[in-house]
């Protein structure tokens, strides 16, 4: 791998994962997509070919069938549909040779898998404006504090949530050196044109 490819997270799906838990990860996608372009750091991967967006198809129920054949989307379900792997894709991130980005980014991966199979209801398919402390000065760098926060990144959110940081398994890289790095590049996002 080089910073010109881009990371792709395969994240492995439970035998007996009902339509229920796979329209809500396809709608938590949805909900933060703009949150996981912007901790790329550039727009380029979000305007690309290789994974459009979802939101783009309206709701969940538009959504799955265009998904399931097509695998150029920031989520890929072409795995589940074909029978091979049984995995979900994330083929929103950029390259890199990063550890500090792709062990955040398969968090992340890991987290938005778990909100999905332990949730008991969906998010809304498009997020409302953000106001308080997740507002900031610009769009991307909004939208990945959303991200980190629906994840319950952070003691506050943790709180709310029971003590639970979804898809945190490590702190081989401490979380906040994780979280600044986020926040650096959703800034470097929002600063494209």
């Amino acid at each position: 791998m080089n910073v010109t490819t881009g990371v792709h997270v395969h994240v492995g799906v439970p035998c007996g994962w009902s339509a229920q838990t796979l329209a809500r990860l396809i709608t938590i996608v949805s909900y933060i997509e703009k949150g996981l372009y912007a901790i790329t750091g550039t727009k380029s991967r979000e305007r690309g070919t290789y994974c459009g967006g979802v939101r783009k198809y309206g709701n969940d129920k538009d959504a799955k069938p265009v998904l399931d054949r097509n695998r150029y989307h920031a989520l890929n379900l072409t795995n589940l549909a074909n029978g091979r792997s049984q995995t979900v894709e994330f083929r929103v991130f950029s390259g890199s040779v990063s550890a500090v980005k792709v062990v955040g980014w398969i968090q992340v991966c890991l987290g938005l898998v778990e909100r999905a199979t332990s949730a008991k209801r969906s998010p809304t398919w498009t997020p409302k404006p953000l106001r308080g402390g997740w507002k900031k000065a610009g769009k991307g760098q909004s939208e990945a504090e959303r991200l980190m926060g629906y994840l319950a990144w952070g003691a506050g959110y943790a709180r709310i949530h029971g003590g639970t940081q979804y898809g945190w398994i490590s702190d081989l890289i401490p979380q906040d050196q994780i979280k600044s790095e986020f926040r650096r590049l959703a800034a470097k996002y929002d600063a494209q044109n």
